[in-house]
């Protein structure tokens, strides 16, 4: 199984999402970093450690695997 955490600045994880696949875990994180980008937030999308990371205005991170 695949999927996506989120964590808070200060190291708080409040939301955990599980997908069947590599592939719709990555789409999901894709579409999350669109959002918030058309929404104004600054996006960064890297991937480190084989796992896709999203820091949004150096308040959220997403982390995908």
């Amino acid at each position: 199984m695949h999927g996506v955490t989120l964590i808070s600045k200060d190291g708080d994880m409040f939301k955990i999402s599980v997908f069947p696949s590599e592939s719709i875990s990555k789409a999901y994180i894709d579409m999350i970093a669109e959002d918030f980008a058309k929404i104004g937030y600054q996006v960064k999308l890297q991937y480190r450690d084989n796992k896709f990371v999203i820091n949004i205005s150096d308040e959220v991170y997403l982390i995908g695997e």
